[in-house]
């Protein structure tokens, strides 16, 4: 089968929740052999930078945080959205993220 004829195909498409940090929508579907998926989600979030700060004797630095969605605590790896703006550098976005949390033990979201 040829690789245009293994699209999916789009019957309807609706958002049901939009955020600047993340967007959901539900599509229907139509598979190209014929199965139909009236409930297909699709989940879409904006470009991102995951980030470790490394100490001067190569220790990572992780801040543990509560994470509601699995009711636990975790060390999670940082994610900067802002980092991608293009008139703000990494290094000073980042920078002042791990100064904060390096101080605190508060992310700065």
């Amino acid at each position: 089968m040829e690789e245009k004829n293994k699209a999916w195909k789009t019957v309807s498409s609706k958002y049901l929740f939009r955020r600047p940090w993340l967007t959901v929508r539900c599509e229907d579907m139509l598979l190209p052999n014929g199965n139909h998926i009236p409930e297909y989600y699709i989940l879409e979030y904006p470009d991102w930078v995951n980030t470790i700060a490394i100490t001067k004797d190569g220790q990572f630095v992780f801040v543990r945080q509560y994470r509601p969605g699995i009711e636990r605590t975790s060390v999670p790896v940082s994610a900067r959205r802002k980092m991608l703006r293009r008139w703000c550098p990494p290094s000073v976005n980042c920078g002042k993220k791990r100064a904060t949390e390096k101080e605190t033990g508060k992310s700065i979201w």
